[in-house]
């Protein structure tokens, strides 16, 4: 039930972001979803252009650039 619980929410969570659903989250979560993208480029896995509109400038001041 637990784990059932856990998937439902993060489906949930994946569903809202992709949506663009600022309105669900605050400034918070988006940093935490911005420091996660920041990780995937800094291995390679994803590059800047894979970066949803909502989350480049928060991932651009955590990777130190400016326009």
């Amino acid at each position: 039930m637990r784990r059932w619980l856990h998937e439902r929410l993060f489906l949930f969570a994946v569903w809202a972001f992709m949506k663009g659903g600022e309105y669900l989250m605050d400034e918070r979560t988006l940093k935490i979803f911005a420091a996660t993208y920041v990780t995937l480029i800094m291995t390679g896995r994803r590059t800047l252009n894979d970066v949803p509109m909502n989350l480049i400038d928060y991932v651009k001041a955590d990777l130190g650039i400016t326009d």
